[in-house]
C-alpha cells in the first residue's frame, strides 16, 4: 500500500528560524534552566489595559461574524490611526486582517501569479518567502550588507535583479531582521524604480514609529506611485497585540482592492471581539506607543555598547548601530550560527541561565549568506540585555577554545 504524504508544497517550506529553537529552548526551561530570549519580537511591555476593558464591555448574546473586509468601526479606526501619522486611507480603502501576516499573504496573492517573480531586500522576514512557497511565486533577493548598516545597493544592481515575469518588490522600513531605516532618499528611490518597472510596491510599515535617528517615510506618502502602493500594518507591535492579530491591508487601487477583498472572503472574516477592542487604541494610537519609543532606543543602545565591549576582546565581531524598529544582525567570527544558537541552549549555562537567538542564515534566500550571523531582538529589559551580553562574550570565548576549528 502507497504510503499517503504531505504536499510537496509543505515538505518544501522553510521552518521558521524565529521559532526555529523553541521547542530546545523549552525542554532547557523544563529542566529548570532559565532562558533569556531574544529570537522573537514580541515585546514585554504590557498590552495596554484599555484592550482588555474593551473586551469586556462586548455584551451582544451572538458573537456573530464580521464582514470579511472587517468591522465599520475598525476601519473608521484605521482610518484615524493613519491620519495621525501623516497617511491618507479612507476606510473603504482598508480591509481588516489576521495581523500584518495576512495583509502580506493577501497582497502577495492578488498580486502574483505562479511563476511570477517578487523582488525583495535580503535579509528579510522569513514568512515572506512562505508565502512564495505557498504560492508557487518566485522571490528574487537583493543583497544588502551589514558592512554599510543593511542600506540600499546602487540601483543598478536592483535592476539587474528584474525580467519579464518580475510583478512586485516588498519594501520593508523600519527593517526586520536588519534595524535599518531607509533615508528618504532611498524611499524616493526605490518608488522611482518600481515606477519605472511598472512593478506593484508591498510596504510593510509595522514598525513606523521606531525610527531613532530618523523617521521612517511611509511608500503611501510617495504621490507618483500610490497607485502602486499595497500597505500592510498591524496592531501586534505598538501596542503589544501580536496575539490579538488585528492588522490591515490598505490601498487606493480600486481595482486591486476589489479583487483581494474577494481573496479575504475566502477565510470569512476577522475575530469581532478583537477588532472592536482595537478601536480605541486605533483613534488614541500615540497616547500608547510614545512611551515605547524612548523604551526601545535606550535598548537599542544598551545592546549596542554591550556589543562594542565584547569586540574589545573578541576579534571578529560585525555589526552597525541600528537605526529602528528593535533588531539588530551580528556577524559572529564563527563559521556555523545555527550549530552555535544550539549550543547556547543545550550546553552553554551562566549562573544557570542561557540565551535563544535567531541564526540569521533563515532570514535569507541567497545560499552561503548569514552563515555566521544572529538576529538579536531587544524586547527585554536592559538589566537582561546587560547580563545577557556578557553571558554572550563568555559564551564566544567557550565556542571558540571547544570547537576552534568551527571559528574564524
Amino acid at each position: 500500500m502507497q504510503k499517503l504524504k504531505p504536499s510537496q508544497r509543505a515538505i518544501n517550506t522553510k521552518p521558521s528560524p524565529i521559532r526555529g529553537l523553541v521547542n530546545l529552548a523549552n525542554i532547557q526551561k523544563a529542566k529548570g534552566v532559565k532562558v533569556n530570549h531574544f529570537n522573537i519580537g514580541q515585546p514585554d511591555f504590557p498590552t495596554p489595559k484599555d484592550f482588555f476593558t474593551e473586551v469586556r464591555k462586548f455584551k451582544e448574546k451572538v458573537v456573530a461574524y464580521a464582514p470579511s473586509q472587517g468591522r465599520a468601526e475598525t476601519q473608521e479606526a484605521w482610518e484615524v490611526y493613519f491620519k495621525s501619522v501623516g497617511i491618507n486611507y479612507k476606510a473603504e480603502e482598508c480591509i481588516v486582517t489576521l495581523g500584518g501576516v495576512e495583509a502580506l499573504f493577501l497582497a502577495h496573492a492578488a498580486l502574483l501569479d505562479a511563476g511570477d517573480e517578487i523582488l525583495i531586500f535580503e535579509p528579510f522576514y522569513p514568512y515572506y518567502e512562505n508565502h512564495a512557497d505557498i504560492l508557487g511565486t518566485k522571490v528574487v533577493p537583493i543583497s544588502l550588507s551589514i558592512k554599510n548598516g543593511f542600506h540600499l545597493p546602487p540601483e543598478k544592481e536592483m535592476q539587474k535583479k528584474v525580467t519579464k515575469r518580475t510583478k512586485a518588490i516588498l519594501f520593508c522600513n523600519p527593517s526586520n531582521p536588519t534595524g535599518v531605516v531607509f533615508t528618504p532618499q532611498e524611499v524616493k528611490t526605490v518608488a522611482k524604480f518600481a515606477k519605472k518597472n511598472k512593478l506593484w510596491i508591498i510596504a510593510d510599515e509595522v514598525y513606523r514609529e521606531y525610527g531613532f535617528e530618523r523617521a521612517a517615510l511611509s511608500m503611501a506618502k510617495i504621490k507618483e506611485v500610490q497607485n502602486q502602493v499595497i500597505l500592510t500594518d498591524t496592531t501586534s507591535k505598538r501596542f503589544n497585540l501580536c496575539g490579538g492579530r488585528v492588522g490591515v491591508l490598505a490601498s487606493h487601487n480600486k481595482e486591486f482592492m476589489q479583487n483581494v477583498f474577494k481573496l479575504a472572503q475566502s477565510r470569512e472574516s476577522v475575530p469581532t471581539i478583537e477588532q472592536l477592542a482595537v478601536v480605541k487604541l486605533l483613534k488614541n494610537a500615540k497616547k500608547y506607543y510614545q512611551p515605547t519609543i524612548k523604551l526601545f532606543k535606550e535598548r537599542r543602545d544598551a545592546i549596542y555598547h554591550g556589543l562594542q565591549d565584547i569586540a574589545k576582546t573578541v576579534s571578529g565581531l560585525t555589526f552597525q548601530k541600528p537605526e529602528g524598529a528593535f533588531y539588530i544582525i551580528v556577524g559572529l567570527p564563527i563559521k556555523n550560527a545555527q550549530h552555535f544558537s544550539e549550543w547556547l541552549l543545550t550546553d552553554f549555562r551562566h549562573n544557570n541561565t542561557t540565551l535563544c537567538v535567531s541564526p540569521a542564515a533563515g532570514f535569507y534566500k541567497t545560499k552561503g549568506l548569514g552563515l555566521n550571523e544572529i538576529r538579536l531582538s531587544y524586547v527585554v529589559g536592559i538589566p537582561i540585555i546587560k547580563e545577557s551580553m556578557l553571558m554572550l562574550k563568555k559564551a564566544l570565548s567557550e565556542y571558540q577554545n571547544k570547537f576552534p576549528k568551527l571559528c574564524k
